[in-house]
């Protein structure tokens, strides 16, 4: 009988892991994968402290076994690539999913970031209109962080600029939601280009959480994955 397959997700910039439950319950129950799912400092312990890429590093390179299954969503996927990159983590197979990395600020991302920082001396943090701003500048991540989660962020976004992608050099695959509008696809594609042995997934109908509308298929897809690692 061959061992079982075992796989270690460290989420994306979420202080909740709830929608998560459906996707590990079905790869557990239905498809036999023993899943780790690290819990990210800072994100999920609401703490105040400020976290750098180094910290990151250090810390997932300390959860995971040489050798292992790794899957990254979102932020995830970018605390993952940094790790093998700095050659602090060896996995023997990386998934990203729908994952941040590719250092792009864009006017949006500029207005939010600043705009987010004016409107605290202006508005109290429960106020309605402050939340209502911040949906307008798809800024939710920044609008339900504390100061510590803002400023961690922050460094996580200018942290790409450092990303050496040549650096990994492990078979990777890049699952991505079509309609993804936080990661666009244009980032999978050059993930797939900067990175040495990827190959991309496009999934049309996904956006950038399919764990939370579409969890077993989301399931069935890490699976496919896992199994053929």
């Amino acid at each position: 009988m061959s061992a079982q397959k075992e796989l270690y997700i460290v989420h994306g910039w979420s202080t909740c892991l709830d929608y998560w439950q459906k996707t590990l319950k079905d790869l557990e129950e239905k498809r036999g994968i023993k899943v780790h799912m690290l819990n990210v400092p800072g994100l999920t312990g609401g703490e105040e402290k400020e976290y750098k890429m180094s910290d990151y590093v250090n810390w997932v390179s300390q959860q995971i076994p040489e050798g292992a299954i790794v899957l990254g969503h979102s932020n995830g996927g970018r605390i993952l690539m940094n790790a093998i990159a700095d050659g602090k983590l060896k996995p023997k197979r990386l998934i990203l999913l729908n994952s941040a990395g590719i250092y792009y600020r864009s006017w949006k991302a500029r207005v939010f970031m600043q705009g987010a920082k004016w409107l605290g001396w202006l508005i109290g943090k429960d106020s309605g209109l402050r939340k209502c701003i911040h949906r307008i500048l798809r800024a939710n991540d920044y609008a339900n962080a504390n100061e510590g989660m803002k400023r961690t962020l922050e460094n996580m976004i200018e942290s790409d600029r450092d990303l050496d992608f040549s650096k990994i050099k492990v078979p990777t695959d890049i699952i991505w939601g079509k309609q993804d509008k936080v990661t666009r696809l244009r980032m999978g594609k050059k993930l797939a280009e900067l990175i040495p042995y990827a190959h991309l997934d496009v999934v049309s109908g996904w956006g950038h959480s399919p764990y939370f509308n579409q969890p077993i298929r989301l399931s069935a897809k890490i699976a496919e994955k896992v199994n053929n690692a």
